[in-house]
């Protein structure tokens, strides 16, 4: 759980870098500003990083909120994976990316079965 919890706090830490990189450079664009899709897009992954944080920091001090908040990133990475892998976001975008996803995607999977192991094993301890 200690290994599954760092990678998540370094994936939340990473992406709110990038994400608060790009929205510095999207808001400073006059082209795009503030009320593009490109700004609220980052908006979204930024929040989306506050939740890897959090979830991540409560996985570590032990706590059941903290895994509920990791499942919930788990499974909104999935979704967004399958997604991304459906309406054909591979064309669009470079190998960089696709391997980010691809990683989110394994990061989340990894997540949910030592969830549900450690689930197990609590169930059958009482």
């Amino acid at each position: 759980m200690k290994i599954i919890s760092i990678v998540w706090l370094a994936t939340g830490i990473a992406l709110m870098a990038w994400s608060i990189a790009e929205l510095w450079q999207i808001g400073h664009n006059s082209y795009l500003g503030v009320n593009s899709g490109a700004f609220k897009s980052m908006l979204i992954s930024s929040g989306f990083s506050l939740v890897c944080i959090i979830g991540a920091l409560g996985l570590m001090v032990k706590k059941a909120w903290g895994q509920i908040i990791i499942l919930i990133a788990a499974i909104l990475s999935i979704i967004y994976a399958v997604g991304y892998l459906l309406s054909g976001g591979i064309e669009d975008t470079g190998r960089i990316y696709i391997f980010n996803v691809a990683a989110l995607f394994l990061l989340s999977i990894a997540t949910i079965i030592v969830l549900v192991k450690n689930w197990r094993l609590k169930e059958n301890k009482t």
